[in-house]
């Protein structure tokens, strides 16, 4: 086999630098029409982002009354009289509290004992106060009348009222057309309304309880059967929320 000759190497190797050198170029044309996305370390598109934080305020219809204004004690006593034909003790509370009115027979033949004066010093009116956010319509409705709570043989003097007012002044935006708003009703057993629209504590903490007063006409001819014998009546108060408006 003949030898290469050193002109036909050289020959071959400019052939071969060309085509390299072609096939380089057009590569790098083709990558010039070729479309890609720039890329850095930089953030792209919109750069203004919201964190939130979510509360909603519920709203809450809440009655309460306090442990030390959920009583009216009348304390122990009797009827001072020696003939029991037909009469009686009569007492009564009503007002604000800590600015109550009280009453009690002061004749030879009424209230004895710590009904004579000395009930007064511990008893007070029942408080219901609105400390929710949302309005109520109170009722009231007792377990017992005065038939029931003050049982006399024959004479029939027996007597159990209500009473119901602010305790404190514009507490109730809409009384009641019902006989108790400031007025002495004769209990029954049947619910009657307290107040048709008793503010709440959001709008005003000073303007949001009522008061219940009690009124007792207690016969001397007291049954027997419930003589020596604590004698208790329950008051059951509920509410109706009416949301943020009367």
């Amino acid at each position: 086999m003949a030898e290469v000759s050193n002109r036909v190497l050289a020959a071959l190797l400019i052939v071969a630098i060309v085509v390299s050198l072609g096939g380089t170029m057009i590569s790098l044309s083709k990558i010039k029409q070729l479309s890609y996305p720039v890329l850095s370390g930089l953030a792209t598109g919109d750069l203004e982002k919201y964190g939130l934080v979510n509360i909603t305020v519920e709203s809450v219809a809440a009655l309460y009354i306090a442990d030390t204004r959920d009583t009216i004690d009348f304390g122990t006593g009797h009827v001072n009289i020696t003939d029991f034909s037909g009469n009686n003790c009569t007492m009564y509370i009503n007002g604000s509290y800590g600015n109550e009115d009280y009453y009690n027979d002061t004749k030879d033949y009424g209230c004895a004992g710590d009904w004579a004066d000395t009930w007064k010093s511990k008893a007070h009116v029942i408080v219901v106060e609105n400390v929710g956010s949302t309005y109520l319509n109170v009722s009231l409705q007792s377990n017992e009348t005065a038939s029931d709570f003050l049982e006399s043989v024959s004479s029939g003097v027996e007597g159990f009222y209500l009473w119901a007012q602010d305790n404190e002044t514009g507490s109730c935006a809409d009384t009641p057309e019902s006989g108790i708003w400031q007025d002495w009703w004769s209990v029954t057993t049947s619910k009657i309304e307290l107040c048709d629209c008793l503010n709440q504590s959001a709008k005003s903490t000073s303007k949001n309880s009522i008061a219940i007063g009690a009124k007792v006409v207690i016969p001397g001819d007291f049954v027997a059967s419930k003589r020596s014998s604590e004698q208790k009546v329950r008051i059951n108060i509920t509410a109706v929320d009416k949301g943020d408006t009367c």
